[in-house]
């Protein structure tokens, strides 16, 4: 949250607070790779694809992304 600079209410490790941070930082998330690699949309299986390879791949699966898309 504080590198994404997001705001937070202050609480942590309660259940809501928690879902709320999330939800935050999936949105931001989902913008920032809409706007740094320009994708129209950003499908849920994607986002998992994301989490299973490293962030030094990250720019060259997103180009292949891009152009079939």
């Amino acid at each position: 949250m504080r590198y994404k600079n997001l705001k937070t209410d202050g609480v942590h490790h309660r259940a809501l607070a928690d879902a709320e941070m999330t939800a935050y930082l999936w949105i931001q998330m989902i913008d920032d790779i809409r706007n740094d690699f320009g994708l129209q949309a950003v499908p849920f299986g994607l986002m998992q694809q994301l989490s299973r390879i490293s962030k030094k791949k990250v720019p060259e699966f997103m180009q292949k992304m891009k152009l079939k898309e």
